[in-house]
C-alpha cells in the first residue's frame, strides 16, 4: 500500500501591546511509521525555527524597550511577527515547504526573509541547494534563471542568480527560487503583486533542465523520458511518476506497463 502524507495546518498568535505575533505552518503526519518519522523530523525543524524567530523578536523588544527607557523615548511599538508558509511538495519521497517570514522591530518598515525546509525521507536527511543542484553546473544554472527573470519595468537592479538566492524549493517538475526583497532591487520592486511581502519568485521546469541536478537525481528523469519515448503522451505526464505519485497513478496513464520499479534502475 502506497503512504500517504497528509498535510494539516496549525496557528500560533499572541497580541499584547508590545508585540503582535501571528504564525501558521504546516504540520505533516503519515500512518506509515517509516514516513511518519521524516514528518516528525521535518516538522521539529519547523518548530525549532519558529520557536527562534519568536525568541529572536522578543529579545530584540527587550533590548529596544530598554534602551528607550534610557533615552527616555516613546517606543515604537508593537513589534510584529507574521509567518506564512508555502508546500511545494510533501509525498513519500521528499518533503519541500518555505517559511515567508516578516518581521518589524521598531522600525518604519519591516523585514521579510525566507527559509527552506527541504528533506528526503528516502535518505533521511535535510537537503541543502547544494545537494539538490548540481553547483558546478552554476553557469548554465543562471543563465535558466535569468531566462525566466521577468523585469518588464527594469526596477530591479542585480541579475538574479545562484550565488544570491535565498531559498531554493522543488515541486515534481520545477526547481523554484526564491529571493528576499532588496536582494535585487529596491523594497517596492516586485514579481508577484499578490504578495504582501514583496519577494521575487520562480520556477523553472526541471524535465528540460536534468543537467543541472546532481547525478542521483537525474536516473530518474531520464528514466521517465526513455518511458515516454516514441509515445504520444506529453513529458508533462511523466511527472505524475517523478513527483513520487507512485506506480499506481503512473499504470492510470500507461495501462499496458509493468510497475515503476522494473522499469526504473534508480527506483524511487
Amino acid at each position: 500500500e502506497e503512504a500517504t502524507i497528509k498535510i494539516g495546518k496549525d496557528f500560533l498568535s499572541h497580541k499584547t501591546n508590545e508585540f503582535d505575533i501571528t504564525i501558521a505552518y504546516p504540520v505533516f503526519t503519515s500512518q506509515k511509521a517509516e514516513v511518519e518519522q521524516g514528518c516528525k523530523a521535518v516538522n521539529g525543524e519547523i518548530s525549532r525555527l519558529i520557536d527562534s524567530l519568536q525568541n529572536d523578536l522578543k529579545a530584540q523588544l527587550n533590548e529596544y524597550l530598554q534602551k528607550a527607557r534610557e533615552m527616555k523615548e516613546e517606543p515604537m511599538i508593537p513589534f510584529e511577527l507574521d509567518v506564512k508558509d508555502s508546500v511545494f511538495m510533501a509525498d513519500r519521497h521528499y518533503i519541500s515547504v518555505r517559511l515567508a517570514v516578516y518581521m518589524l522591530t521598531g522600525g518604519a518598515n519591516g523585514l521579510t526573509e525566507y527559509y527552506a525546509v527541504n528533506y528526503s525521507l528516502k535518505d533521511k536527511k535535510f537537503l541543502s541547494p547544494e545537494s539538490i543542484l548540481n553547483y558546478d553546473k552554476s553557469a548554465e544554472i543562471d543563465k535558466q534563471i535569468q531566462r525566466n527573470f521577468k523585469n518588464p519595468e527594469n526596477c530591479f537592479s542585480e541579475v538574479p542568480t545562484l550565488a544570491n538566492v535565498t531559498t531554493v524549493n522543488f515541486s515534481g517538475g520545477d526547481i523554484c527560487f526564491t529571493y528576499n526583497p532588496l536582494v535585487l532591487g529596491a523594497h517596492y520592486c516586485r514579481e508577484d503583486e499578490g504578495d504582501p511581502f514583496g519577494s521575487l519568485f520562480f520556477c523553472i521546469d526541471i524535465f528540460e533542465k536534468s543537467h543541472i541536478l546532481q547525478a542521483k537525481y537525474k536516473g530518474w528523469i531520464y528514466c521517465c523520458i526513455n518511458l515516454t519515448e516514441g509515445t504520444n503522451e506529453p513529458l508533462k505526464s511523466c511527472l505524475i511518476a517523478f513527483s513520487g505519485r507512485h506506480v499506481l497513478l503512473l499504470n492510470i496513464t500507461y495501462r499496458n506497463m509493468r510497475p515503476w520499479k522494473m522499469w526504473c534502475k534508480r527506483p524511487l
